[in-house]
This record gives structure tokens, sequence and C-alpha cells, in this order.
């Protein structure tokens, strides 16, 4: 799975401020908000693909996460509790945004293939204080053919190769990810008292060209393609005047409910 860049080289930016004043961590992603925003935007209402797609509208999820830069040294925590917005798009396709806190969002676009499900696009959007200024930036990464995530007869230890390029707002150049991902099987997670079947794939890629790194993600999808949990292990480097700029973040969330808000 694609997990955004939301990395750095803006932040250079801080290398020049002599003196920090202060640093102010964002606080957790509104949830009303989240629910304003999808009505406002709205969906798509054409035919749902062999498979389905999830059903649109904000779900929450719950779980613990950090991002953290090495120069300057700044962290920000995810929320207690994230919303996700799932929104239709046309061809059978989806939307899922996942707000990890009032700064730092991240999210896919899916789409139904015969009976299996692909990934076509991943962004991401964050958002630094630096004291005296602030710095932010947004990756768009495409998957170009459309990465193949859930497929059909899949069986534990089958692997596929995944492939997205890029670019972020805030560095010079396009940045590929690339690495295998392999079905793990069939596991029974429990969403607020109920049993969900869910299909989990274990990922790993390696960053190459603007920036260079590993991540590693493990995602749990329902069948229709509903994200039930995610986990996230991600070191990328970037460039810069002071030298190498290390971004990593950690976490994990998982659904506590399976009833969208809308």
């Amino acid at each position: 799975m694609l997990l955004g860049l939301a990395v750095l080289g803006v932040l250079v930016v801080g290398a020049v401020v002599s003196t920090v004043l202060s640093f102010d961590t964002p606080g957790p992603a509104s949830v009303d908000d989240a629910v304003d925003r999808f009505r406002e935007d709205g969906g798509d209402d054409g035919p749902d693909r062999p498979g389905g797609r999830p059903p649109e509208g904000v779900y929450l999820y719950e779980g613990t996460g950090e991002a953290a830069l090495s120069f300057p040294p700044l962290t920000q925590q995810d929320g207690a509790e994230l919303p996700a917005t799932v929104t239709h798009q046309p061809r059978g396709c989806w939307t899922t945004r996942v707000e990890f806190n009032a700064e730092h969002w991240q999210e896919w676009t899916y789409c139904r293939v015969g009976d299996g499900m692909v990934e076509t696009r991943g962004r991401s959007g964050q958002a630094w204080d630096l004291g005296v200024s602030s710095a932010g930036n947004v990756s768009t990464f495409l998957c170009r053919p459309p990465n193949p995530v859930l497929m059909p007869d899949a069986e534990p230890g089958d692997e596929v190769q995944q492939s997205c390029s890029g670019t972020n707002s805030a560095v010079d150049g396009r940045t590929t990810s690339r690495g295998p991902s392999t079905f793990v099987g069939e596991e029974m997670l429990v969403v607020d008292g109920t049993e969900v079947t869910a299909l989990h794939l274990s990922n790993e890629r390696v960053l190459t060209g603007g920036q260079e790194g590993d991540e590693r993600t493990d995602t749990w999808f329902r069948a229709d393609g509903l994200l039930v949990r995610y986990e996230r292990d991600i070191e990328v480097r970037t460039a810069s005047p002071v030298g190498a700029i290390t971004y990593t973040e950690a976490g994990y969330f998982e659904l506590t409910d399976l009833h969208p808000q809308t």
C-alpha cells in the first residue's frame, strides 16, 4: 500500500531560523468537520462493480502513532480518535481519507477491476509549526499500471509487485515507491462486538529518487474494501543544505464502528 511521503524538504526553512520561540503541536482531527466536508463534497452515485465498495461516510478509528523530524527536532502525535472518510468515485472507484491529526492526512484511491481491487493513487498532506513560521507539503503519487491489492482466489503467501511514482510539493524531483505485497490470509477481527472477516496484506516498499527510505505497512480489508486495521513503520530521508533530514512515522489504527456517519 502506498503511504504518502509527507516529508520535508520545505523544512529547511527552519535552518535559517536562529531562535525558535515555540512549537505548537496539532490537536486531534475533528470528526464533526470531517462529516461536514463529506456532506458538502458528496460522492458518485454510479453503480457498483462486482465485489462492491464500502458504503460512503465518515468511519471512526482508534489507535496510536507518532511522526517525527530529525531537524528541526519535531514530533506530532496521532489523535486517539481518527475520522476516515470514504467517498465514492466514478467507474466503481472510491477514496479513503484518514486524518491522523488536525494537520496530517493520508488518502488512497481504489477501484474494482473484475473481481479484484487495485490502487490507482495516493495523496498525503502535513503541516509543521516552526515557532516563527510554519511549513507544509502535499505529496501525490500515481500507480501506473494500477497496483493489485485484493486478488480473487489469492492463497496465503501469494505475492505481487507494487509500484507508484510521484512528487512532493516541498522536494525537487520524483520519488518511486516499489516493493512486494504479500497476502497473509483471512483473519477474524472484532469491531464493536461484531466479528469481521478481514484480508491481511503485508507490504514492503523501497523509496528511491527525490527521497530515499523504507516503509513497511500491514493492512486488513473487509471484502468490500473497507479498511479495518492499518499498521505502519516508515523512514524517509531527504537531502537538504544542512544534510539529510530524516522523517519517521509509526503507529496503528483500527476500526471501532462499522456504521459510518453521513
